[in-house]
Parts: structure tokens; sequence; C-alpha cells
């Protein structure tokens, strides 16, 4: 061994270059035998590792590289030529290169001969067998040329058994294969790391070559990965890897050089090898037991034996048992010929298997298998539309089969069983001998589903609700499958219906009826699923008990499902994005160094102070003629010392703000990078939308298309686990509502097929998602129906709103204009979750819709959750926080200008009406001692505009503004009323920041009334009151405030029909009336109101912009006692005719 640490590390990693390198160009070279630039690089590889050898004394590598020298530097001299024979021969050197390479750098025996190497390399000896295999073997054997086992190519083990008395030898003549775990935790992991990479280079490869059987550059890249798992479990002593993996190899190299072809029995074969390879890899590195016996996989390897079936030699014993099969998978033949099926466990054995009780293989199992599902899931889709399409049924057949494999390594029976099937139907279909019928597919489907629920069950031990052996059962012929009563609902998938946030539960629990199952002795014989029938639904199956480890460790990820929480449980980060973070992290410790320096300024600062204070002290106590002579000097040094002091002073001052400002720089950068890292493209949750859709349509008989754009816009973590439900039922309310059906699209001149838009794009300040389809639109005058007649508005409040607003309702709650309730949607919740979930986020919703063209709801959110700009500010001598998002903005209103419309205060914005309210009042805060704001003469007023409905809040003082990250609640206080969460401010002080939303629900909610403003004694006698209909929002304002003005009560109506009801409620003094408005005119209003006994005295006064003859005598025949156009409007004159009138 290599005595020097540093130059033993140079060694082995020098090394282990040149022999990669080194085997890379070999296998170049069998590829083009005669190329010259790589014959001159090997050799020059050769050459500089004998020469690294010779340096550091290491004389077994220097002697084998040198002899590999020669053999290269003779073929490009063309003295000799490069057979398949030689080139083995190199590559077994290179193998022994490899363990003397390591024995120099770790100081472990390699057990070699250089000697023996170097006659190998010359063909003139057998290859050497290290001593640990050696002893392996039998005593007997080991001097017997030719006779045993141990006589094959390997350097470590015996390999292929081409005799015939081989094959007819006893199982005692076969060396052990051990797989021991590997001890050295470091050398354990890169063995991991490194198998796992090669052995899905190698699963790869063989899918790729299936379909091109002779592609010459795959050949090679999958015989590299199979010597290169060969060399590193033969470095790590994994005797059973190697001696398969070498097995593998060979295979290979027999097709690589044309002398053997890849049948398909060879690729079953070779694929249930790798699935035994991997098991032995995790055994290897886990040390839990594989149950895998190499000499069996040996035998399917050689063809011995047929995948899944024991190699039965002679017992030695009469009785004696047979030895047990090995867990090597089944993958049948094709037809015509193909093999008998292998024998499966029972299903009620498959499916006993549930739990994995290891954390971080349950969390690599989740992660892993997520990944698989979704890609059958996405290619399925595709196959539905294109099933001759062989690259997708190449990916979902690589999918499926890893999957499986994953399952299989952790004994999760039940996905690798139902795994294995989907592969085998999708190989069918890629060999061409069975075609993906829509039966097949409604099959794979099925299969699917189950999947997912036994994976949940893996990974948090609650019991799935399906029945393995029912949807094994769909497998058989395509006239197996049980049948059910009726179609299981799409909606019951998990996660597709919206759940209310956990702050804000629905007011109104709404239970969907449950299925019942069946009894198993009442089900139905199976039948074949048809194309346009619903496909099959999965029977259900009572609940295994779950352990109690499993109950255990699942109870948190339950706990988070039946909350209604999407989760996304992994993310993947770009290695750039870490790198730049670490870069960060490096330069915050770079400037915390700086700051800490500055201490030591400020310590040389206090030490001059300090020598300053004890001179002055010295000079006092010295006497008066000293101190006159000492005058002079002092004056000059305390100058020099003043100098010297405001000079670190101006130094401290500039180092402190470019600290401080590097400081900054790096934190913020630290911070976006931070959240980059926990961007996320939208399309990971896109993707659960195309099965949604599809499902659907096929459950409801229509045609229809999801079309997804912008699926790569990036979105916080957060946003899209909260955007995952309001998504999903927007969707499906896309897919049952504003789509019909394809007769009644054809009937209005549409296409049959329907299509819906799921779109996201960002802007500087918000993500975007829209959910649009080309249906029918939304029906203005149903909504208005059903809102009144459920409560939500008022006939006369629906009067006065446009198309829009009245889109709007239905995300009211109890609101729902579908005239039939289904588990996809009709009951009235669904869009009033949706609206309270977007504004968890800090979002808005916005819907536009174009009756007969289609509807589109637009969802707003911010770029990110993580901080938010706040405006600080207090109430009642506290202080709270408003998110700025929703801030118009800040302005100081007097007394004066604040007057009271429809009950409410109100304050008259740029022209427009705005409702106000006092914060302390919303928040229920007791009155601050002192001035209050309603007793300043200018009062802070904070605007809110949401959805295009402003408000506007008087708040006590008006502080600063912040970008604090937002706390919300624990889940213990659940949800609070007007309250989003807490922050920490700059200055350490816990502050509250309040719900925009939840404020403007509060006022329109209020009871409070007006807050009483200091203002004149009130007048004793009654107030004349004095009706006011006007549907425009301004003139009625204004009429208003001159009314009020004069000193009259005033009760507004928004048009002539409310004005009409309105007179019901009270006693007025007069009625002042627009003439155009809807629903009742004020002419008809008018009319009305004369013909009516009651109000025959009741004075009524036209105010309108009519200002032609015809139009006034109209107004007088009406029985209007006066008539004033607005354009020749005098406020004086209008009063005076009121008083009069009164």
């Amino acid at each position: 061994m290599i005595q020097d640490q540093e130059l033993r590390e140079l060694f082995k990693a020098e090394g282990e270059e040149y022999l990669q390198t080194l085997t890379d160009s070999l296998l170049r070279l069998e590829a083009e035998p005669g190329h010259r630039a790589t014959l001159d690089e090997a050799f020059r590889l050769a050459h500089n590792l004998k020469g690294s050898a010779r340096m550091l004394g290491v004389s077994t590598v220097e002697t084998v590289a040198h002899r590999v020298e020669d053999l290269l530097d003779a073929a490009r001299h063309g003295t000799a030529t490069l057979a398949a024979e030689e080139f083995d021969r190199l590559y077994r050197g290179l193998d022994a290169l490899s363990l003397l390479v390591a024995e120099a750098a770790t100081g472990t025996p390699a057990g070699i001969e250089p000697a023996q190497v170097v006659a190998l390399l010359d063909g003139a000896a057998p290859e050497p067998t290290p001593a640990h295999e050696a002893d392996s073997a039998d005593p007997p054997n080991r001097d017997r040329e030719g006779a045993g086992p141990d006589d094959g190519r390997s350097l470590t083990v015996a390999v292929r058994n081409e005799a015939a008395q081989t094959k007819a030898a006893q199982p005692d003549d076969e060396p052990v294969l051990t797989t021991g775990m590997i001890e050295d935790l470091e050398l354990r992991d890169l063995f991991k790391a490194e198998s796992e990479e090669h052995l899905q280079t190698l699963d790869d490869g063989l899918l790729h070559l299936e379909t091109s059987p002779g592609d010459p550059e795959t050949l090679a890249e999958v015989f590299r990965a199979a010597h290169s798992l060969k060399g590193s479990a033969r470095m790590l002593e994994v005797q059973s890897v190697e001696v398969l993996a070498h097995r593998f190899e060979d295979r290979l190299g027999a097709a690589k050089s044309g002398a053997e072809a890849l049948s398909a029995d060879e690729f079953d074969r070779l694929y249930a090898a790798l699935d035994s390879i991997r098991l032995l890899v995790k055994e290897a590195t886990t040390g839990v037991p594989s149950g895998v016996d190499p000499r069996q996989v040996l035998a399917v390897l050689d063809g011995e034996v047929a995948p899944g079936e024991s190699r039965r030699p002679p017992a030695p014993a009469e009785h004696a048992p047979p030895p047990d099969p090995i867990p090597v998978p089944a993958t049948p033949p094709p037809p015509p010929t193909p093999a008998p099926a292998p024998e499966q466990a029972p299903p009620s054995e498959i499916e006993a298997v549930t739990f994995i009780d290891d954390p971080e293989l349950r969390n690599l199992f989740r992660e892993e298998s997520e990944e698989h599902l979704q890609l059958l899931d996405d290619g399925l889709l595709k196959l539905e539309s294109e099933p001759a399409d062989n690259e997708t049924l190449q990916e979902v057949f690589r999918a499926a089969h890893s999957l499986k494999g994953s399952a299989r390594m952790l004994s999760v029976r039940p996905v690798e069983a139902l795994a294995h099937r989907f592969e085998d139907r999708l190989g069918e279909a890629r060999n061409g001998t069975a075609a993906l019928t829509p039966a097949t597919i409604d099959c794979l489907y099925q299969a699917l589903i189950a999947m997912r629920q036994y994976v949940e069950e893996a990974v948090t031990g609650t019991a799935a609700s399906v029945s393995l052996e029912d949807v094994l059962a769909l497998f058989g012929d395509e006239g197996e499958a049980p049948a059910t009563a009726e179609p299981a609902p799409t909606a019951e998938l998990p996660g597709e219906r919206p759940k209310p946030p956990p702050e804000q539960p629905s007011e109104e629990p709404v239970s969907s009826p449950a299925p019942s199952a069946a009894p198993e002795a009442a089900r139905p014989a199976p039948v074949a699923p048809a194309r346009q029938e619903p496909r099959p639904s999965l029977p259900e199956r009572v609940p295994a008990p779950v352990p109690a480890t499993a109950a255990a460790s699942a109870e948190p990820a339950a706990a988070d499902r039946d909350a209604g929480h999407y989760r996304i449980e992994t993310i993947r980060v770009d290695p750039t994005k870490l790198d730049a973070l670490m870069t960060q992290s490096g330069e915050l410790v770079v400037t915390n160094l700086r700051v800490a320096h500055r201490l030591s300024d400020v310590e040389a600062l206090t030490e001059l102070v300090e020598e300053w204070q004890r001179e002055l002290l010295a000079r006092r106590l010295e006497g008066s003629s000293q101190r006159a002579r000492a005058t002079g000097d002092s004056l000059d040094r305390d100058r020099r010392r003043l100098e010297q002091l405001a000079a670190l002073l101006a130094q401290l001052g500039r180092d402190s703000k470019e600290d401080s400002a590097r400081l900054e720089l790096v934190t913020n950068r630290l911070g976006e990078g931070i959240r980059t890292v926990r961007m996320l493209p939208l399309s990971t949750v896109f993707n659960l939308f195309p099965r949604t859709v599809r499902d659907l349509s096929r459950q409801q008989g229509k045609e229809i298309r999801l079309v997804v754009e912008g699926g790569d816009t990036t979105a916080d973590k957060l946003l899209l686990e909260g955007l995952k439900d309001p998504l999903m039922h927007m969707v499906r309310n896309a897919a049952d509502h504003g789509v019909g059906s394809p007769e009644d699209r054809a009937k209005a001149g549409k296409p049959r097929e329907a299509t819906i838009w799921l779109r996201a794009y960002q802007t500087p300040t918000n993500i975007v998602v829209e959910v649009q389809d080309d249906g029918r639109g939304l029906n203005a005058e149903k909504i208005r129906r059903t809102a009144q007649r459920t409560g939500v508005a008022t006939e006369a409040e629906l009067a006065a709103m446009s198309d829009q607003q009245v889109y709007g309702l239905i995300t009211r709650s109890g609101l729902s204009t579908s005239e039939l309730i289904t588990d996809v949607s009709g009951r009235g919740v669904g869009m009033d979750v949706v609206h309270a979930n977007i504004e968890q986020l800090k979002g808005s919703l916005h819907i536009h819709s174009t009756p007969g063209r289609g509807t589109t709801f637009q969802v707003r959110l911010p770029l990110t959750l993580a901080t938010t700009q706040v405006l600080i500010l207090l109430a009642a001598g506290r202080v709270y926080a408003l998110p700025v998002e929703s801030v118009q903005t800040t302005v100081f209103v007097s007394r004066e200008e604040i007057f009271c419309l429809e009950g409410r205060d109100t304050v008259d914005l740029n022209g427009e009406p705005v409702s106000l309210a006092w914060l302390a009042d919303l928040l229920e805060l007791p009155p601050r001692t002192g001035q209050t704001p309603a007793e300043a003469q200018r009062l802070p007023c904070v605007v809110l505009s949401i959805t295009g409905e402003r408000l506007a809040l008087i708040v006590e003082e008006l502080v600063d503004e912040q970008e604090v990250v937002l706390k919300p609640h624990s889940p213990i206080l659940r949800r609070v009323r007007n309250v989003a969460g807490s922050t920490i401010l700059e200055t350490g002080q816990v502050c509250i920041v309040l719900n925009p939303h939840d404020l403007m629900r509060s006022v329109r909610k209020a009871t409070f009334g007006r807050r009483r403003l200091p203002a004149p004694a009130e007048v004793a006698q009654r107030r004349r009151v004095v009706l006011l209909a006007e549907d425009s929002l301004t003139t009625r304002v204004q009429m208003t405030r001159i009314l009020e003005g004069a000193g009259y009560e005033v009760v507004a109506a928004v048009d002539g029909l409310d004005a009409y009801a309105k007179l019901g409620d009270r006693d007025f003094d007069a009625l002042v009336s627009d003439v155009q408005m809807p629903n009742l005119t004020g002419l008809e209003l008018t009319e009305k109101i004369r013909s009516d006994s009651r109000y025959e005295e009741l004075p009524i006064i036209l105010v309108t912009s009519l200002a032609a003859d015809e139009d006034r005598q109209r107004g007088a025949e009406a029985g209007a006692n006066a008539y004033i156009t607005k354009p020749a409007f005098d406020q004086t004159a209008f009063l005076d005719t009121l008083r009069r009138l009164i």
C-alpha cells in the first residue's frame, strides 16, 4: 500500500479514471477495430498508468499496465490484430488492474499474481483466480483441470458452464455465491448509487433493443454498464452481483459481436436476471435478505429453466425436498408458442403484504411510484387516441416495469402483481401480438386506480378499498371482467372534490352517498367492458387489520389526508440553484466576518476615549505650575486625538454602511434563491386534470378535449397545494355544466367535441390561471331567479346588478342553477368553497361569460406566499397590518366629507361614493382614552379594493410599509374572523395581519350602524322623510347629500320597483324620482302611485334629463307634481319646490 495518504488518494483517483477511459476505448475499438485515434488514446492511457505506478513504486500495477501497453502498441503498428479473443484478454487485464489499484490504495490484498495476469494477456495460461474464490471451491475440484465450475472466465467466481459435464454436476460441486452487506457506510452508499445508475441504463437499453435489436450504440452502452457493474461488485466482493453481471456481459457481448441474436426468450431471461440483480444489490446495501439464489438465476440466463421456474437437480436422497424456487420475475413470451404461465400465489396471499416499515424506503417508494403512476396515466390518455404510438408504448412499458421492480424490492406484492399484468398487456401491444382495445384500456385504468390505492396503503398504512382478486380477474380473457350494476362515480376518485379551507368550514356539510358493496354471494358473473359503456368500478374489499406499527407510523399522513390537504411531498431542485444558494451562504459568512471586524473598530475607539479620560484625570491631579507648562503640549495632543477619533468614526460609518448594504444584498439574494427553490411548474397540478376530464366525458357521454397551456409557468409550492381543489372543481363544473352533449352542440352549430382550456401565465405581479370552456355560457336570468328564490339577494338588489355582477353570485353559498344534483356538481356549495380557498391564497376570482359562447374563470394569485408587503397602522392604540395588494390608496378625510347613504357612512372619493367604517368598530375594540379619530380634524383613511368593490377604513394612524413573513394561524385557533395571520415587525413586535376579504364581509353584515360624530343638537321636531328613486349611484349620492344638507331624512331606492316596495314600509312626505329606470320607470311608478288611493296626496317630483315638451306632458299626465330637468338643474329652485309641495 502507498504510505503517503495524499499520494494514495491521487493514485486511486487517477488510476480509476485511466481504467474507465481504457474500457471505453476498448468498447469503441470493438466497433471500429482499426480506428487509429482510439488506439493511440488507449496506448497513451496504459503508458500513463504504467508511469504513475512506477513513480510510486507500485510494481504490480506497473507490470500488468506495461503488458497491456505492449499489446496495444503491437496493434498500433500492425504487428498484431485485436480479435474477439484479444479483447476478452484485455478486459480481464483491466479487471485485474482495477483490483491491483485498489490494493495499492486501500491495502486490501487483491489475491492476484501479476505474472499470472501477464500470462493470461499473452494467452499462455488460464485466467487467474483470487484467493477468496479459491477458498470457496471444494478442495477436490481445485486441482482438477476443467473439472469444476471454477474453470470459468471470471477473475473472482465461476461463470458460464459450457461443458456437458458441468451441466450434470451436483449442487455440491457449485461455488457458494455470497451477498453479504457492505460494511463500510461510504462504500455502501457509493455502490448503491452507482449500481442503480447502471441497472437503469441496462433497463432502458434492453427496452430499446427489443425494438432495435441490432443497434450497435445501444449494445455498446449496455455492455459497458454490465461491465462496470461487474467491476464495482468485484471490488466490494459482492460475488453474487458480480457473477450475474458477468454472465449478463457475456450475453450482451455475444450479441454485440454477432455470434448470437437477442430473441424474445433471451430478453425475458435478461429481464429476469436484471430484477434479481436489483434485489441482490438491495441485499448488499441494506442487509435485508433478497431470497435470490444466484445459481438459479444463472440457470435462467443459460436457458436451462424458464423465468419463474426453478432448476431441480437430482436429489441425493429419495425423499429430499427440491430447493425452493427463486423469485425471478416471469415475463410470458409472446404467442404463437406461449410458455406455461408461472404458478402465482393466491390473490389473498398477495394482498396481505401492506405497510413499508422503513421510513426512508417508504418515502422513496412514495416519490418513485407517484412519478411512475403519473407516466402511466399520461401514457394511457395518449394511447387511447393513438394506440399504435410506439414511443408512448415504450415509455409506459418502461414505467410499468420500473414500478414492478420497485414494488418487488419492497415486497409490496399487490402493486407488483398489477404492474406485472400492466407490463404484460403493454408488451403484447408493443410486440404486435395484441391490440389495445377500448376494453383493454379500461382494464388498465382500473388497475391504475387500484395501484394508487395500494401504494397509498404501503406508505400510510390505510387499507385500500379495492379487491385485488377482482382487479386481477379483469386481466383474464376479455370476457372475464366482473360486471357491476352501475358505473362507479368518477367523483369518488381521491382528491377531486373541492374541500373547504380549514379556517372556514362550510356552513352546511354535504354528505355524498357512499357506494354500498354488494354481498360476495350476490356478485354477478364477469362480463366484458364495452367501449361506450361506463367502465367497470373497482369492487370494494373489507380492509385488512393494520399492524400497530403501521398505524402509528401512518398516523400523520392519514391525518393530513383526512384534513383534505393536497400536499406536494417532494421538490426536485436544479443543482445550479443549490450552487447559487451555497454561494450566497458563503457571502453571508464573509459579511458576518466583516461585521465582527467592525466590533474591533469600536473597541479601538473605546480605548482612545479611555486613554483621553485617563490623561484628563492625571492633569487634574497635577499642580498648577505643571498644568501651565503642559497646557501647550496637551492641546496639540488633544487636537491630534480629535482628528484621529473623527477619522476613525468616519471610517467606521462608511464601513458600517457598506456592510449593511452588503448584508441586505446577500440576504435578499439568499431569500430570493430559497423562494426560487420552492417554485414548481404548474404542470405539477395540471397533470391531474387530463384523466379527470377523460373520465367525466366517458361517464356523461360527452366528447371533451382538454387543452393545457402554460404548464411551465412556475409558482410557489404552497400556491400549488392550495390551487388544486379550486381548479379541480372549476374543471369539473366546466365539463358538467359548461359544455353540452354532442347532440346539443351540433344543434347549436358547434363542433360535437367540446374544448376546455386550462391555461396559466405570469404578469409582473401575479400568477394568472384560467379555466375556459366553449359551452353555453352562464344564464344571468336563471341566476337572478335562483338567487331571489334562495334568499341570496332581494329583487331590488338583483335589478340593480349588471350581468357581470350577477355572475359573481354563483360564489355565494347555497346558490346552484343546476336542475339535477349529481355526484359531480349541483349542490350549491362548490363555488363558495372555491372562492374561499382562493381568498386563503390571497388571490381573487373573476368570472366572464358570453351566452352561447362559453365561460372563463380567471384566478389571480400573488407570486409567492412566503413574504408579503403590509401597511402598518394603528387602531384603538394597537398595531395592525393590512396586505398592500388589497390597499388601493390612503387619504385623509374631514368630518364634513362623511355623509349617510342608505343607512351607512359614506365618503366621496374621486366622484364615487365609497362605504366607510371605523376599523376599531369592525374589530370590536374598546375606545382609546384621549383623542380619538372621530374627534380629529383630519381622519387617516385606508381605501381597500377587492374584486371591484371598495371600502374606506378610518384608522388612528398610518405608521409604515414593510415586507414581512406571514405566519398562518395555529391549527388550534382554526379560523379567527377578520384575521389572516400574524408577523413580527422590524422592531420585534408581534403584529396581527388583517384579512381584507373578511373586513369587507363584516361591513356588509355590520349592525352597529353609523358612528355618532360630534354634531349640532338634533332638531326637536320630526324631520321630513323623502323617498328618492334613482338608479344611477352617482346621482343618488348627490341628491341624497343635497336633501340631507337641507335637513331631510332620505330613504333611497335603486329603481321604481324598489321605491314602490319601500312605500309600504313607512310614511313619506315626498317622492323624488328619476324617469328612465329599469324594472319600473318614473312615469310608470307615478301612475302606479296615483292609482292607489293611499298615496293620492303624496307629492311627486320627477327629476330627469328628458327636457322635451312631450316628455313634460307625459309627466303631468302621469300625475307628477313637478318636473325638473337635470341639464337646467338648480339646487335652490329644487329645494324651494320640495318645501312648497310638502
